[in-house]
């Protein structure tokens, strides 16, 4: 059967992603990167909205796919390759900064924080950025153990683990109340919270360790605070994995607690800020459960003191907590779950 992505829930999503951006992009300088796919559904969208073809840029790895991609672009910028690529290609064009991008990736989610720290270099734009991802939730094992490890980065990471533990059991019944929901579903509340702590995790990793550079240059990785954070990261890593034994379960959570980790991360000042969070919730027209995240980036005013990385990883944990889980049923409506 053909691949669409033309079908109500998702199309709900797509409209939700456009309401998210600004009304209107007036300044020739705004850029937009997403995943058109061969449908190219969102193009009618961004052109509402005063794009023009030369301010899109999409990406498409598969090599079978990439002609159909092509042919179907409508004049968007076509790369061959994946996000990383694409960032390589657009800075080579002298496109630095980017007000919106949206990436769509697959249930091994923990592998790509190459391409999204490669994305952090291009955000936010003077006038801010929006940020959406798309995650297909079928449950890899890894990436399972992956989403502990996220969580007990939260669980250390957090002015008190007690906060976590209280704010966790409310995150999992709005999961819990999601999959009642949906009828013959095969997966699980926690499932959806080890994926949700992924992406808190790519959000604080993001934009806490990129330092904005003046004039048009993008930004740049501080790859030494990178390699002063591995050993503690790792002791995270292999204390979880310990925990959990060789053959943990998707039922498996553990909570370890590393306090050198708020430490480290409250060595680290910031550049830029989340400042707004929607998390949504639906199933694919082939009955695979895929999550939904969007943000606002604010760059951090030149000039005055700036938060820690300690600092961004309480807000990104607060946003997430205190922002309703959207679930976009068959028929494409909105159930809200405060």
């Amino acid at each position: 059967m053909k691949r669409t992505y033309d079908y109500p829930a998702h199309n709900a999503i797509r409209a939700a992603w456009m309401h998210y951006l600004p009304p209107i992009f007036e300044a020739s300088s705004d850029h937009i990167l997403y995943l058109a796919g061969p449908e190219n559904l969102e193009l009618p969208g961004y052109l509402a909205k005063g794009l023009r073809p030369s301010q899109l840029t999409t990406a498409e790895h598969d090599k079978e796919i990439y002609p159909l991609v092509l042919a179907n672009s409508g004049g968007v910028h076509v790369t061959s390759g994946g996000i990383q690529t694409a960032v390589e290609e657009m800075i080579s064009r002298g496109i630095v900064r980017l007000r919106g991008a949206w990436l769509d990736f697959d249930g091994n989610a923990h592998s790509y924080t190459e391409e999204l720290l490669a994305l952090a270099r291009l955000m936010p734009s003077q006038g801010g950025s929006s940020l959406g991802v798309t995650s297909y939730s079928a449950r890899d094992r890894h990436a399972l153990v992956q989403g502990t490890i996220n969580a007990a980065k939260f669980y250390s990471g957090l002015p008190s683990s007690g906060q976590f533990i209280r704010e966790y059991g409310n995150m999992m019944r709005q999961f819990e109340h999601v999959l009642r929901l949906i009828p013959q579903r095969d997966s699980s509340p926690l499932a959806h919270f080890q994926r949700e702590m992924g992406f808190l995790w790519w959000l604080t990793l993001m934009f806490g360790v990129v330092n904005p550079t003046k004039g048009s240059d993008p930004n740049v990785i501080d790859n030494a605070f990178l390699e002063r954070s591995e050993a503690t990261l790792c002791a995270i890593t292999d204390e979880v994995k310990q925990r959990l034994g060789t053959q943990p379960r998707e039922t498996d959570l553990v909570f370890v607690l590393i306090p050198r980790l708020r430490h480290m991360l409250a060595s680290r000042r910031v550049k830029a800020w989340i400042t707004h969070l929607e998390r949504y919730a639906f199933w694919s027209a082939n009955r695979q459960p895929m999550r939904v995240w969007f943000a606002k980036i604010q760059p951090l005013p030149r000039g005055q003191p700036a938060p820690t990385m300690q600092d961004l990883l309480e807000q990104v944990w607060t946003l997430a907590i205190r922002s309703p889980l959207i679930y976009i049923d068959q028929a494409g409506k909105h159930v809200t779950i405060e």
